[in-house]
C-alpha cells in the first residue's frame, strides 16, 4: 500500500520500511490415513447436504481444491475426465477419473446442490 502511495506521489517515504518482517512457521500438513477415508465418506453421506460427499470425493480423488470441486458443472465431467477451470494458477487442468467415480457423480451443478 505504501509503495503504491509513493508511486502516486501521495507520500514520499514508507513509514514502516525499517520494521522487520514477521517470522511465520508453516504448520505441518495433515493427511488422512487410508483407514480414515471410508469413515470420512460415511459421515459425509449422513450430512443434510448430500453434495458435500461428492465434492469431497472429487477433491480427494483428483487433488482439487474444495472451491474447484464445488464449482463443477456437467460440462466439466465427461469421458472419465474432469476439467477444472478458474484454478488458482489460472490454467485449466484435466484429470482422469475412474469409471466408478464418473458413474456416481451427479451430472448437475455441484455448487447448486451445496446451496440447497
Amino acid at each position: 500500500m505504501f509503495n503504491e502511495l509513493i508511486r502516486l506521489n501521495e507520500i514520499y517515504t514508507n513509514p514502516i520500511k525499517n520494521i522487520r518482517s514477521l517470522k511465520y512457521k508453516q504448520p505441518e500438513m495433515g493427511f488422512l490415513e487410508p483407514s480414515e477415508i471410508p469413515m470420512l465418506f460415511e459421515e459425509l453421506k449422513k450430512s443434510r447436504n448430500k453434495s458435500t460427499y461428492y465434492v469431497a470425493k472429487i477433491a480427494l480423488s483428483t487433488g482439487a481444491r474444495w472451491c474447484e470441486a464445488e464449482s463443477l458443472t456437467d460440462k466439466h465431467i465427461s469421458n472419465n475426465r474432469i476439467t477444472f477451470t478458474n484454478t488458482k494458477g489460472g490454467k485449466n487442468r484435466t484429470i482422469p477419473i475412474s469409471q466408478k467415480l464418473a458413474d456416481e457423480t451427479p451430472m448437475v451443478k455441484v455448487s447448486y446442490l451445496l446451496a440447497v
